[in-house]
Formats: C-alpha cells, sequence, structure tokens
C-alpha cells in the first residue's frame, strides 16, 4: 500500500498474479502487453511492450505524476480485482476431477509441482490455495510431492494438506536436482490417489510421471499448464515432444485464461480439453485496515522514499528486470525490489 505503482516488465507470464494483488489492494499497475495480462487487466493497467525501455519509463514517469490517470487506474483495478476470488478455486478444481472419473464421491488428489508456500511465488501461491481449498471446500484428502529449498527431506501439514519437501541440490536447465523426488511421487502413488495433478513447467515432475507410468497403472492426469518454458530454446526439440505427450495423456488439462490457451506453442492442440481456473486473491484480506500499519513499517524499512515503484517476484531472466532497472534511470522514483521478506 506505499508504493506509487507497482510494475511487472514481464517477458513471459502465465498470470500475472503481483498485478492481480497489487489492483486488490488499490494501486496503480504497470505491466507487459503479455496475452495473458491483457486478460487479467482488462483495461486496469498501463501496458507497455516487452523490453521496451522508453516506453516502460514514460508509462511509470505518468502513473506516479498524474493523479487522474492514477484515480482511474485504482477504481478499474478494484473493480476488476473482485470478479478473481479463491473462493471457489477448490471446488472448480473437484468438478472437473469428477468429470473426469465420472464420480462425486470424496477423492484422493496427488499434485506434483516445484516448490510450495512459503516459497514466494505465483505458482506456489496458487497451487497452496488450490490445495487448501479442496480440502476445505471440496472434502478431498491431498497430498503435495515438490522438491525442496535446501538439502534435507522434510514433511509437514499445511491447512489439511500433506507436504512432503524431498532434498534439493540446485538445478540444471529447470530440471531440479532432487535424486529422491522419483522415490517420493513412488510412495505417495502407493497411497492410491484417484488424480495425479502436475503442474507444469515441471521437467522433473514430468519425468516423474514417465517413470512411473510404464512401471504400474496410474490414476487419471490432470495438467495445470502455468506457462510454455522460454528460456531453453536448444532443449525444445528433445523436450517439446515429451511435454506433447504429456498433454496427450492428460485427461483434462488447466490454464489461467483464455488467452494462454490460444498464445501457448502447447496448448492449441489440445483445445478441446483445456479448461480456465484463474488464479485467485483474498480480496478482503488486501483490504483489512489492519495492513496499514505494516505497511509503513514496511516503507520505513525502504529508508522513507517519496515516490516508490515495486516490484515483487523472484529475480529470474523472463521478469525483465534489467529493462526495468533502465527505465528506472529515465524515472523520478525509488525502485524497490521484493522477494520474499528481503529487499533490494
Amino acid at each position: 500500500r506505499q508504493a506509487a505503482v507497482v510494475v511487472l516488465p514481464s517477458h513471459l507470464e502465465g498470470f500475472g498474479l503481483p498485478i492481480l494483488e497489487a489492483m486488490a489492494m488499490g494501486i496503480p499497475t504497470v505491466a507487459s502487453t503479455l496475452p495473458a495480462i491483457r486478460e487479467v487487466t482488462d483495461g486496469a493497467s498501463v501496458l507497455v511492450p516487452p523490453g521496451d525501455t522508453a516506453g516502460l519509463a514514460d508509462a511509470l514517469s505518468r502513473v506516479c505524476a498524474d493523479p487522474g490517470l492514477r484515480r482511474d487506474l485504482i477504481g478499474r483495478g478494484l473493480v476488476r480485482a473482485q470478479t478473481y476470488t479463491v473462493n471457489r478455486l477448490g471446488e472448480r478444481a473437484m468438478t472437473i476431477y469428477r468429470e473426469l472419473l465420472g464420480t462425486s464421491r470424496t477423492m484422493r488428489i496427488l499434485h506434483l509441482t516445484k516448490r510450495y508456500w512459503p516459497h514466494r511465488g505465483g505458482v506456489e501461491r496458487h497451487v497452496r490455495d488450490l490445495a487448501s481449498g479442496l480440502v476445505a471446500n471440496a472434502g478431498a484428502s491431498v497430498e503435495v510431492v515438490v522438491a525442496g529449498d535446501g538439502a534435507s527431506h522434510r514433511s509437514f501439514t499445511d491447512n489439511g494438506v500433506r507436504v512432503t519437501a524431498v532434498a534439493s541440490y540446485g538445478s540444471l536447465w529447470s530440471l531440479d536436482l532432487a535424486p529422491a523426488y522419483i522415490s517420493a511421487v513412488g510412495h505417495a502413488l502407493r497411497r492410491s490417489p484417484d488424480v495425479v495433478h502436475l503442474h507444469e513447467p515441471h521437467p522433473l515432475g514430468l519425468v516423474a510421471w514417465r517413470y512411473w507410468r510404464t512401471r504400474r497403472p496410474l490414476p487419471p492426469l490432470v495438467v495445470t499448464w502455468h506457462a510454455d518454458i522460454l528460456r531453453q530454446q536448444l532443449l525444445r526439440p528433445l523436450y517439446g515432444p515429451v511435454q506433447e505427450r504429456l498433454l496427450a495423456e492428460a485427461g483434462a488439462v488447466i490454464a489461467q485464461t483464455d488467452r494462454h490457451v490460444t498464445s501457448s506453442a502447447f496448448l492449441p492442440a489440445v483445445a478441446p480439453k483445456c479448461h480456465v481456473i484463474p488464479t485467485g486473491v483474498d480480496v478482503d484480506a488486501y483490504l483489512d485496515p489492519s495492513a496499514a500499519e505494516a505497511g509503513r513499517q514496511r516503507r520505513a524499512s525502504w529508508g522513507n522514499p517519496c515516490r516508490v515503484v515495486l516490484f515483487l517476484g523472484r529475480l529470474v531472466y523472463y521478469k525483465g528486470v534489467p529493462v526495468l532497472l533502465d527505465a528506472m534511470a529515465r524515472t523520478d522514483a525509488t525502485l524497490v525490489i521484493e522477494i520474499g521478506r528481503a529487499h533490494v
């Protein structure tokens, strides 16, 4: 709430959760003209082509300095955020599972994903909200297997969700170096889930699915396609066909926006079995007045700058941070980069 504007200058996004969070809090936003972000914001954000340094600098300057533009963006953003809530996330996923299995009974769901909350990120938040919603609103038994953040194995329960985080020793070309992951998935499969829900891109999860599929009958597969892999273009001739086969095997595919389905390099081929379940936010939590004091304390930790341009997210190649740094040299404001609980 202490920022003048939240910015997301990404080259790739499957949804753009920080922009939705900012709109829910009444903060103007500037983002990239990506198909998914266009759909989520729907006129409630100033959009700039990815990589356009001059355009980004101009947009940030205008939003910081023009009170009329700020009021318009805030009003549009608050209205838009109301259409994306977490309340029915688990119910909508359960509807897909039940249609796939042809049953309305209580189910056991196994999720395979790279990381899990409190690891910060849009996918991590989405998976947590989905898994928690399946437990709270659909009565499901839910287990999640992830690669952990360090060289230790741990299991814990979060909002009724059983989470297994296996030891991880880094990554290579987006493949987690977590040798116990495949075994952990095997143990989870022995608990007889009704559905396996794989969150892509997750190369190690895909490897685990292929490994166990050749060794035992597996339950139906649901894939949430969060984004195409962009950076590893040299691997596409090898990895692309494996992803295509995975999508062909899936009983249902979930995307977060309609435009994500049409703009993906992979999803148009399986469009008939694609379902759209947007990421949601708890709008009431963002409007809680008690958050104001926390915001003032956070601003003080930044040094109480006059105008704050806030970037939320991980420092990964597709987030466009180098372009943002160049644009800030032409902008009369202070850039704050928030990565989890740290700031730069």
